[in-house]
């Protein structure tokens, strides 16, 4: 066989064929699409209709001397085959419509006037669009433990997001996992459950369906802007994956720069990309470990602190050479149930939350208050000591902007719940404080008694 032809009332595409030898030497046909050798068609596919030009199974022998061949459909056949040889010859077989029992179809084989029978299925392989043909499993092919780096845009809200990731353990472990630090739209360490389930997503987009090969018009399909777009990058691979509008109500248009065709994708496997992006990130504004932390300096909306702490890494707040001061008295107090109310005060200094991004305000630094932190040296990590300087400033009546060490970091804080809130076990921090002092002021023998109440100002 020199090459096949395939004529189908969607296609028109001829088959050619390369001898290859495997390590064994043995010689086999690798079959492709002629003049389309760049698009990832699937070979097993390929081969299957290569593989009925030469297994043609006529099952049975339905008329001879055939003139009318319209009651069959061949005189409009569905589909042609044809099987050019290398000297020349050539044979075709046209396939027309179902017999009327189903499972079978009407064929006829060059101009005998003779009507058979085949199976549907082979009928079908012959009907194949290069749609169908097309790898489904070609339009993404990484793996999300060896990406590198996230970029993700959402229309919607005009996020831009860019992340590096590294993987932390052994592939396999069952511990590893994806750390996440993010450089736009704030530098922040991201959230690793959150987002290694973007990515895992995005790198186990499965095609649904294939839509259109080199679509001309890729606003039909909401791709010349996309709502979602991905750039996912490994060391050696890069793959840009869009999503564009709803095809219906349980899927999107997509493409990817892999294949030069659109697909649909089913929404149901995109449960992460409409998340906010305060669950993108790390939301702790200072989120330091107690034994790590020396001192702590604190002016608050007009109320000043400063508590110091001596502790080491391997202990707990109980053990007897841990000293936590508070306005320079002794804060190492416990509650009836013999819970650190230190440890309380401290959470409420270090849980102050990121409410939301800002990144186009250029704030003053109006250092409505300021939270000082003494880091002790980290020789392990060969980190010196050193401060970090958080401040905020009022960005409404119920905002404050952050700055690090004089620069304003692109998001701001809810003040009534970092400061003043009475809530219950999410006290802030100035309330925490008054509970602390009152606590320090009330306690008997480094006790107190919670059940019986703060009586705060």
């Amino acid at each position: 066989v020199a090459y096949l032809e395939i004529d189908n009332e969607k296609a028109t595409f001829k088959l050619v064929s390369e001898e290859v030898k495997d390590q064994e030497g043995k010689v086999t046909l690798l079959w492709t699409i002629d003049g389309m050798g760049d698009y990832p068609f699937s070979s097993s596919a390929v081969d299957n209709i290569a593989r009925v030009a030469g297994r043609v199974y006529l099952t049975k022998e339905i008329a001879q001397d055939v003139t009318d061949f319209s009651p069959y459909g061949l005189d409009k056949p569905t589909a042609v085959l044809r099987v050019v040889m290398k000297d020349g010859t050539q044979h075709e077989i046209k396939f027309g419509k179902e017999i009327p029992s189903g499972y079978y179809d009407y064929v006829t084989v060059d101009q005998t006037g003779r009507v058979c029978t085949i199976a549907s299925s082979t009928g079908d392989k012959i009907r194949s669009t290069l749609l169908d043909l097309l790898d489904k499993t070609s339009v993404i092919v990484l793996e999300a433990n060896k990406l590198q780096k996230l970029e993700f845009n959402r229309a919607k809200d005009q996020l831009h997001l860019v992340s590096d990731i590294k993987l932390v353990g052994e592939v396999g472990s069952g511990t590893e996992y994806l750390d996440f630090t993010i450089t736009e739209p704030v530098r922040r360490s991201g959230t690793s459950e959150s987002l290694s389930k973007l990515v895992n997503e995005s790198v186990a987009a499965s095609v649904s369906q294939f839509v259109e090969i080199d679509p001309k018009d890729l606003a039909l399909y909401g791709l010349d802007q996309p709502a979602y777009l991905f750039n996912l990058s490994s060391a050696d691979k890069s793959v840009r994956l869009m999503i564009g509008s709803q095809a219906d109500g349980s899927s999107y248009y997509a493409m990817t720069d892999q294949v030069p065709a659109v697909f649909t994708v089913a929404a149901s496997s995109f449960t992460t990309i409409d998340m906010k992006v305060t669950e993108m990130l790390d939301r702790f504004v200072a989120l330091e470990s107690i034994w790590a932390v020396e001192k702590i300096e604190a002016d608050i909306l007009g109320t000043r602190f400063v508590t110091e702490i001596q502790m080491e890494k391997s202990q707990t707040a109980d053990d007897e050479t841990v000293v936590f001061t508070l306005d320079g008295e002794n804060a190492k107090i416990f509650s009836e149930k013999d819970k650190s109310l230190y440890n309380q005060f401290y959470q409420s200094i270090i849980g102050i939350l990121i409410d939301n991004l800002d990144t186009e305000a250029n704030p003053e630094n109006t250092k409505d208050a300021r939270i000082v932190f003494h880091i002790r040296e980290d020789k392990d990590n060969n980190i010196p000591a050193h401060t970090k300087i958080v401040e905020f400033a009022r960005r409404d009546d119920y905002t404050y902007y952050v700055f690090i060490d004089g620069i304003y970091t692109g998001y701001y804080i809810d003040g009534e719940k970092a400061f003043t809130s009475t809530r219950i076990n999410s006290e802030g921090v100035l309330v925490s404080y008054k509970m602390m002092r009152y606590a320090m002021d009330h306690a008997v023998d480094g006790v107190f008694n919670t059940q019986e109440g703060y009586q705060l100002d």
